[in-house]
């Protein structure tokens, strides 16, 4: 039971670790722009740049202007 504890735990902490993360989208901008910790070690780059590619390919701007319009409409 301690182990499977320990498991969650693990993942609670890659999941909050600004590294693994790399950063948060900067929201208001017309494009994509992603902040990083200020303390970013190569690890957080790195991830922070994979999230701004990832952001890229599924068109995240586009995305957000559709969700808006679909909220005007209501």
């Amino acid at each position: 039971e301690n182990s499977g504890m320990a498991e969650h735990i693990k993942k609670f902490r890659r999941a909050t670790d600004y590294a693994e993360i790399g950063g948060g989208a900067l929201l208001g901008v017309n494009g994509i722009c992603i902040i990083s910790h200020g303390r970013s070690q190569r690890l957080a780059i790195g991830n922070a740049i994979s999230l701004a590619a990832k952001f890229v390919r599924v068109d995240t701007p586009k995305l957000i202007e559709a969700g808006v319009d679909a909220l005007r409409e209501e």
